[in-house]
């Protein structure tokens, strides 16, 4: 048990427990797709506390990531993804053990000792092969999706189908799907907050269960109208 609170976790005191920051300081937790939503949900799982981060993605930043990716930057521009944003952690949380994975997920076993999983990935197939990873390691899945001014959240509990009731008839399209920075943000909000609630022990409403979001009329719906995104 934390005997002082560390100061620069300091005010997440009040909202956590001196318990549930103890748990999120041991917690292990591995993020596929450190773009849009990635990043977004790698710094704040920092910021709050994560004791350990695993973060993957075979890709690098080009100039059409400047819009919404966090780790992109002019300066960051050929660099590889995951790597960018564990340096960027490094200088935010020096007690964070962060492992930068510059590979696809489908390349290595990146779920190993990973209490649970975050899907920000661009690509139905993908999606539906780390949630079945994350079925045969017996850990959650929290997803998330981003088109445009729409947005989707929902956890896919240890043997849990979310992913495959989402995906599993969707046909990928040929052209990007348009991505707004203010979408992602929240989407990659929601996605750390039920993050944070898996590792903690705190109930949700989304377990097996989904959100969809409009931002131009500012519906949130969790009836699931899953149609709007790929």
């Amino acid at each position: 048990m934390l005997k002082d609170w560390p100061q620069p976790l300091l005010r997440n005191q009040g909202a956590l427990s001196k318990k549930e920051q103890q748990k999120l300081i041991q917690s292990r937790v591995v993020v596929c797709g450190c773009g849009g939503l990635g990043g977004l949900v790698i710094e704040n799982m920092a910021r709050i506390g994560v004791g350990r981060l695993r973060i993957v993605d075979p890709d690098s930043f080009t100039n059409s990531n400047l819009n919404r990716q966090l780790g992109a930057t002019l300066a960051t521009l050929g660099d590889n993804k995951a790597e960018v944003m564990a340096r960027r952690i490094r200088e935010i949380n020096g007690s964070c053990r962060v492992e930068a994975v510059p590979h696809d997920f489908r390349e290595m076993d990146v779920l190993a000792d990973m209490e649970v999983g975050v899907d920000c990935l661009d690509t139905s197939d993908a999606r539906l092969e780390l949630a079945d990873q994350c079925n045969e390691k017996q850990i959650p899945l929290v997803h998330g999706a981003v088109n445009g001014w729409y947005g989707q959240v929902g956890v896919q509990p240890a043997g849990g189908d979310l992913v495959h009731r989402l995906y599993g008839n969707k046909q990928e399209r040929g052209e990007p799907i348009p991505v707004l920075s203010f979408t992602a943000t929240l989407v990659a909000s929601l996605q750390a907050a039920e993050t944070v609630k898996i590792l903690i022990g705190r109930p949700s409403r989304l377990i097996n269960d989904w959100l969809t979001i409009d931002l131009r009329s500012g519906d949130f719906d969790y009836s699931g109208q899953q149609d709007t995104y790929q």
